[in-house]
């Protein structure tokens, strides 16, 4: 066969062009070894598609056209078992933000960026947003070991030990005043109006007292009041003893009320600086309010015993342990004050773009310890923005007034629960006995608060304060409501339950309400708060006892009871408006 100059170039084995179209003509069936493929006879055509001249021409014999290759006969495959693979589980483990430290230039140059995640969002760019906090850390032991946690701290077993005995001279000096006036002019109702100044003078004069040690610090302020406290007491006996005038008697005894120790309200403030966010700080409340309960239990009998022996003896002996626990109180280490972290741009990357930036906080509030407000717990005002000025007075924040006024019934609670169920007592023919009514009380009252104070701190702390107080004062209703001794007795006993766990709220939830720069003076207040109750209560109460009998006095006890539970009904009231307009 003649093949042409444009034949010559293609390969032998190039497709044909009218055969290598699919859309034309379909592949032919390849050669198979039964037999050759049967040549097909069309126009030779080179490259360009046109027949040349030289080449040969063999009649086409049409030959159905072929499908393909012939498909095998179907088979079943045999199924195939998948092994089920199981995924060990990941844990993921964010970064927590480094400390700012103090010597760097720059706050927000020091203060480490966040754990980034990549958030896909589809076909829309990437965006690399931070990651969330890690959850609050606690002081290592605090949140599993309750008070053994609060006395490991540095400094915890002095601070309780001086705290309680630097609590002392609030207790002791009413009753050892009065003993004392008494025993020199044999006037009750002198020794009484000694006692009350006492007392309202150290109420009105405690706000300020706090509110120069907020600005001062706790250490120069309690050293010099101590100092004064001292020098006055001093003088206060020996214008007694030489039998001065009254009104010089009641000057005395004004200043000597107005310069006492605030050793409670510093301690309650470190405790809330140093636990800062912590569960355990139910734990540190419910541990001072144990304090005091001791404090005023144990303080009126050393008094009354001591003056028993010498009159002066009280007063001395008041005068020594505020002369010797309250330097030493003063003198260990105050934990830092809660700050503020600069917050930390977020940059938002997106492809081709400039990066946007968002400002979002890079830590939160840490306090001494490191520990952090959870977000389960509702912030408070110490670790949240300053933002109540100094020109509002801490008594007057929002829901500070309504937490007052339930110290003010506890206040008249126990005013008057002293002198009329002592006088009940009497009636009866119990005699030396009947201070042990109010003594079951308070020993009710000190565990209740143990236990309570070791128990985590869950739910909402304005609620149960509003439950406690409606506890006390349905409590309290079972004293008047019964001729039977054996029946106050158990009415005295269930009193005592929800009393130290309604003082141990009242201290959570003021320290909600009020500043951290603020917090020793709103604890003052509700001491304040404490003093004015029992001073209007005792003596209303007393002349009640000796117009018309120790029966009808015991009505003030549901009263006061009361005036606590609307006081705790008004704060969660209050707590729940703020929560609705927020």
């Amino acid at each position: 066969m003649n093949l042409s100059h444009d034949d010559a170039a293609v390969p032998p084995d190039a497709p044909h062009p009218l055969t290598a179209s699919p859309h034309r003509f379909p592949r032919r069936t390849p050669a198979t070894a039964t037999g050759p493929r049967r040549a097909t006879a069309l126009p030779h055509l080179g490259r360009s598609g046109r027949s040349h001249p030289g080449a040969t021409h063999r009649p086409a014999t049409p030959e159905p056209p072929s499908l393909g290759p012939t498909s095998p006969e179907p088979t079943t495959p045999e199924p195939t078992t998948l092994k089920p693979t199981t995924l060990e589980p990941t844990t993921l483990e964010p970064r927590s933000p480094e400390p700012v430290s103090a010597g760097s230039a720059s706050p927000v140059a020091a203060c480490p960026r966040p754990a980034e995640q990549s958030i896909p969002t589809g076909s829309s760019p990437v965006r690399t947003m931070p990651a969330p906090p890690a959850p609050p850390a606690a002081p290592d032991g605090v949140a599993t070991r309750g008070y053994g946690a609060l006395v490991d701290q540095p400094g915890g077993w002095v601070r309780v030990a001086a705290g309680l005995v630097g609590r002392l001279p609030i207790s002791m000096l009413g009753l050892g005043s009065l003993l004392l006036v008494a025993d020199v002019t044999g006037s009750y109702g002198q020794a009484g109006a000694v006692s009350a100044t006492l007392a309202l003078a150290g109420a009105l004069a405690g706000p300020v007292i706090s509110r120069l040690i907020d600005r001062a610090g706790a250490r120069r302020v309690l050293l010099v009041l101590t100092g004064l406290h001292v020098l006055a007491g001093a003088v206060f006996g020996f214008v007694v003893l030489v039998r001065a005038s009254t009104a010089m008697v009641l000057a005395a005894a004004a200043l000597t009320g107005a310069t006492l120790p605030q050793v409670g309200a510093v301690a309650r403030e470190r405790w809330a600086t140093l636990l800062a966010g912590s569960p355990t700080l139910q734990s540190a409340y419910a541990l001072e309010s144990v304090l005091d309960e001791v404090a005023f239990a144990l303080g009126p009998a050393a008094a009354g015993l001591l003056a028993g022996a010498l009159p002066p003896a009280g007063l001395i002996a008041a005068l020594a342990c505020a002369a010797t626990a309250v330097p030493l109180f003063a003198a260990l280490p105050a934990p830092d004050a809660p700050r503020p972290v600069p917050t930390m741009p977020a940059t938002v990357t997106t492809p081709g773009a400039l990066p946007a930036t968002v400002t979002t906080p890079a830590t939160v509030t840490t306090s001494a310890t490191g520990a952090r407000p959870d977000a389960g717990t509702p912030p408070d005002a110490g670790t949240c923005a300053m933002a109540a000025p100094r020109s509002v007075p801490v008594a007057l924040l929002p829901g500070m007034p309504s937490v007052i006024i339930v110290f003010v019934g506890l206040g008249g609670f126990f005013g008057a629960g002293e002198v009329a169920l002592i006088a009940l007592g009497r009636e009866h023919g119990w005699g030396a006995g009947a201070g042990l009514l109010p003594v079951l009380i308070t020993v009710v009252s000190l565990l209740s608060g143990l236990v309570y104070g070791a128990r985590p701190a869950t739910g909402d702390p304005v609620r149960r304060f509003a439950l406690a107080g409606v506890a006390l004062a349905v409590a309290a209703v079972l004293i008047p409501a019964t001729d039977r001794l054996v029946l106050v007795v158990v009415g005295a006993g269930l009193v005592g339950l929800p009393l130290a766990p309604l003082m141990i709220l009242g201290n959570t939830v003021a320290g909600r309400l009020v500043p951290a720069a603020r917090r020793t003076e709103g604890f003052t207040w509700l001491t304040a708060g404490t003093s004015v109750g029992a001073a209007v209560s005792s003596p209303l109460c007393g002349m009640v006892v000796d117009a018309a009998g120790a029966r009808p006095a015991t009505v003030a006890i549901p009263i006061s009871a009361g005036l606590a539970a609307v006081g705790a009904l008004l704060a969660a009231r209050s707590d729940t408006a703020r929560s609705d307009t927020a």
